[in-house]
């Protein structure tokens, strides 16, 4: 579609369609929205929808952004959780890893056998189990030989 060829009347009864749109649950409208009549709203000269349509653009805008902020946090949360939700969020996905389920009981019966640790026992380093004195040797290797030492 070659907006070039609208008139302006056409232009917003479009974007406002696109804006109204977002609202059942498509915040793809809103980012298609915002691509396509960014220019017009912002970059061509004054004409009198202009402000109808740039109100439009900048409501598509937040609500893109609002809906990018809650899907990368469902995902994130999701993705952290995952396995700690057993069945519930196996309901809740699609596609479900080959092996989840099973590794889950393993791990379950491995946390019957193993006893609780005592309250005196000193809390395990996760850094220090990740990171090895290798690693800290090729930092220092990487770190010399681009000259950082002179």
């Amino acid at each position: 579609m070659n907006l070039e060829r609208m008139p302006n009347e056409d232009k917003l009864n479009l974007c406002r369609k696109y804006y109204l749109g977002g609202f059942a649950l498509l915040p793809f409208l809103w980012l298609v929205n915002v691509v396509w009549f960014f220019r017009e709203a912002f970059m061509k000269p004054v004409y009198t929808e202009q402000a109808l349509l740039k109100t439009y653009v900048k409501r598509s805008a937040l609500g893109l952004l609002f809906w990018v902020v809650v899907l990368t946090t469902w995902i994130t949360i999701f993705q952290h959780f995952r396995a700690e939700w057993g069945e519930v969020a196996d309901y809740l996905s699609f596609t479900i890893p080959l092996g989840m389920r099973e590794r889950e009981r393993e791990r379950e019966r491995e946390r019957e056998r193993t006893p609780d640790p005592s309250p005196h026992s000193a809390p395990r380093n996760h850094v220090a189990s990740c990171f090895s004195f290798k690693h800290f040797g090729l930092v220092f290797l990487f770190l010399k030989h681009s000259g950082c030492f002179r």
